[in-house]
């Protein structure tokens, strides 16, 4: 709390003497705050850059990890989904949103955007390895268990002990 009236009375004094911080100035200290896991002023911060320039593609990318890491998914999916929509390339973006679409039990959007980003990035076994088991829980057995060999050609070691539980 007294980091927050920190913020604010040192937000106030700069305004009231006519500085206004850049979007990019905002988002680089809410990247700062995110690194230093200060998630709810990183997200505060972004929120600050993004009201600035709703284009910031960065701000959206680092407050949707801050609002995952903090477990608003909810809030993390609709940042990820905004920074695909400013970067259609961002295979890391499906990623993420897909855990966070798998920690709300949207289990068939989290399948989609790891499909997504394996399209994107064909050797990102953590995605093979993620979607294999969420397609083996949806009674997909047989495309799971490709995905965890996927997985575990790509160096992921984890599958190993799946494909022992699940691909007989």
């Amino acid at each position: 709390m007294k980091t927050f009236i920190k913020f604010l009375s040192v937000t106030l004094i700069f305004t009231a003497c006519g500085y206004t911080e850049t979007s990019n100035e905002l988002f680089l200290k809410g990247k700062s705050l995110y690194e230093s896991e200060n998630d709810s002023m990183a997200i505060v911060m972004l929120t600050n850059a993004i009201n600035l320039d709703t284009l910031n593609k960065d701000a959206f990318y680092i407050r949707a990890f801050a609002n995952h890491r903090s477990m608003q998914f909810k809030a993390a999916i609709y940042d990820y989904t905004k920074t695909i929509e400013l970067d259609n390339k961002n295979d890391e973006a499906y990623y993420f949103r897909a855990v966070a679409k798998k920690n709300i039990n949207d289990l068939e959007g989290a399948i989609n955007d790891y499909s997504k980003a394996i399209e994107l990035n064909p050797r990102n076994g953590e995605a093979f390895n993620n979607r294999g088991l969420l397609k083996i829980q949806s009674n997909f057995i047989q495309n799971g268990c490709e995905d965890l060999l996927t997985a575990k050609n790509l160096g992921i070691k984890e599958a190993d002990t799946s494909i022992l539980i699940y691909c007989n």
